[in-house]
């Protein structure tokens, strides 16, 4: 069971796709990365772009600490349908925009969160590098301590800390330069 780690939604439930392909970021991990984003950055009016959303923990975890705005990107149907429920669920219909694919329609965002399915997952990463905002920050689950590596050299995403919780590790990246 998923339930929301912290802030005005604390303890409600999460709706969750009826799937085998779907793995969810855990209650402990969501929690410390909304810990480590909590000592760098005010959440209160963020936005935020929930990339592979699925049941839009990480996205509505955002709106529990007070991001103004979120976005989830999800591309297959049947986990959208269960986003949108949660979505409805938590009344964020009026903070939220969900987009059905891989790329976010909006921009200018605080925090990325990009959580992509582990096993041999391509996807044009740098692409991706310019809806954050300068100072903002990227966080890339994986189940590898490599993270992004490649893809970011070159770019403005400069790596701040890689963390491990069991198998998962958690990259955290802020972009550098300025408006």
């Amino acid at each position: 069971m998923l339930k929301i780690a912290g802030g005005k939604f604390r303890g409600r439930k999460l709706y969750l796709p009826d799937t085998d392909i779907v793995r969810a970021t855990s209650n402990k991990v969501r929690e410390a990365v909304f810990n480590i984003l909590k000592s760098r950055v005010v959440l209160d009016g963020v936005r935020v772009l929930d990339l592979f959303a699925r049941s839009g923990a990480i996205g509505i975890e955002a709106a529990s600490w007070g991001a103004g705005f979120v976005e989830f990107v999800e591309n297959d149907p049947a986990v959208l349908r269960v986003l949108e429920k949660n979505i409805s669920e938590f009344e964020l219909g009026s903070v939220s925009r969900v987009t059905r694919g891989s790329k976010p329609h909006e921009e200018g965002f605080d925090i990325v969160f990009a959580d992509p399915p582990y096993q041999d997952f391509e996807y044009d990463w740098p692409s991706l590098f310019p809806v954050v905002c300068p100072g903002g920050f990227f966080i890339f689950e994986s189940d590898k301590k490599e993270g992004l590596g490649e893809f970011v050299s070159g770019s403005e995403l400069e790596l701040v800390k890689n963390y491990k919780y069991g198998k998962t590790f958690i990259h955290l990246y802020e972009k550098q330069g300025t408006d």
